[in-house]
């Protein structure tokens, strides 16, 4: 997908290219079918880079997410949370479960602040509807960062096969670090580091 967006025939056509992320609400969707929720909301030349949807599962129905990789490998910008807030804001008024199908690299880092408290607001949405209304995370591929504590605030979280689920990237830990340690070794090895 191209990561400049400049017509309103290019956001139509790109809001409708089959994704992995399309493709999965497609499965999660009786008979694959679905209201896509502000199709066309973008983050400043490109899509949101997550598609919002209200369709039923079972007969029941139910609210999602799902972020699309193709965009900015899925990281969260503020119009990303803006649109999944979304969802969690009509979950809350009608009582509707949330699945979020998580597919990111974390926070799109050129957003700065606003990414980060994006997932501020994110997290306080899946604390405030904890016991409220049922929610599901579905790690589909990479889930890191504050994108991974979203996920494991939901009641149920399900990981694919070959996804990823981490807060820290193995890049930022140090090889011994990544040996099986017991807890007293930890601790030492964090007491040795703290600086008073």
């Amino acid at each position: 997908m191209s990561d400049s967006i400049s017509t309103l025939a290019e956001l139509k056509a790109a809001s409708q290219t089959p994704t992995a992320a399309r493709n999965r609400l497609t499965y999660l969707f009786d008979e694959g079918k679905f209201t896509e929720l502000d199709a066309y909301a973008a983050a400043g030349d490109s899509l949101a880079g997550v598609i919002t949807a209200f369709g039923y599962v079972e007969g029941n129905p139910v609210y999602a997410f799902s972020q699309d990789v193709t965009v900015k490998d899925g990281a969260l910008t503020e119009a990303q949370a803006k649109k999944i807030a979304k969802v969690y804001d009509l979950a809350a008024k009608t009582g509707v479960p949330v699945v979020g199908i998580f597919d990111s690299y974390g926070a799109d880092v050129s957003d700065g602040s606003k990414a980060l408290n994006a997932y501020g607001e994110l997290l306080m949405w899946t604390s405030n509807l904890s016991g409220v209304v049922p929610q599901i995370a579905v790690v589909a591929g990479t889930c890191a960062g504050c994108a991974a504590m979203l996920a494991e605030s939901a009641d149920f979280t399900v990981i694919a096969k070959d996804a990823e689920l981490t807060v820290a990237s193995g890049a930022f830990l140090s090889s011994d670090m990544m040996e099986r340690q017991s807890f007293s070794q930890l601790m030492s090895k964090f007491a040795e580091n703290v600086k008073y």
